[in-house]
């Protein structure tokens, strides 16, 4: 679907009108919601204030608090979050939008000593079954280990298992059989 030049005209007036609702802006130029967003943003022209994909206000304090805690790489984005009342995803969203360098796992981080051992066990070779027998992080924990079948990540029991055959209720079973005389 094309655009015309006075759609594009219409979508410019009305869009500067914040006392028409964007319901009446795909009326008059005569496109859904989504195909309106898509070329409002195409012509560069701003989201409306309380539109509901723009709704988190950061204000110009919060933006500088942000760009310094960020900077400073000493908090995680969940710490940056609860420090400004954020959650973790719209502040990583916001540093992205101010164009702020991307905070890798931070490489400085002093390593938390380990009080417990690992388990011991391994994940499975690629070629064998990968059926979790036991409860992992207990002790035996382990997989089946058996050759897998060709196709599957399991043996030929645990396959059964896994992987039922689908089954028609005994209604449609009949019903077919009903509708092919």
């Amino acid at each position: 679907m094309t655009w015309t030049q006075r759609q594009d005209d219409i979508l410019r007036e009305l869009h500067a009108r914040h006392d028409v609702p964007m319901e009446e802006v795909c009326e008059r130029i005569g496109k859904c919601a989504s195909a309106v967003h898509r070329r409002r943003d195409k012509l560069g022209l701003p989201p409306r204030s309380g539109a509901r994909y723009n709704t988190t206000i950061w204000p110009g304090h919060m933006v500088a608090e942000l760009k310094r805690l960020w900077l400073e790489n000493q908090l995680s984005c969940a710490e940056i979050g609860k420090a400004l009342g954020k959650t973790k995803n719209a502040v990583v969203g916001k540093a992205l939008r101010e164009g702020l360098p991307r905070k890798d796992a931070r490489k400085d981080a002093p390593c938390m000593p380990i009080s417990e051992p690992q388990p011991a066990w391994v994940a499975p070779i690629a070629r064998s079954c990968a059926w979790p027998i036991g409860e992992p992080g207990e002790p035996g924990f382990h997989f089946c280990g058996a050759p897998h079948v060709e196709g599957s990540s399991y043996c030929a029991d645990h396959h059964k298992v896994a992987y039922k055959p689908y089954k028609l209720p005994w209604r449609a079973v009949i019903n077919n059989m009903e509708a092919m005389r």
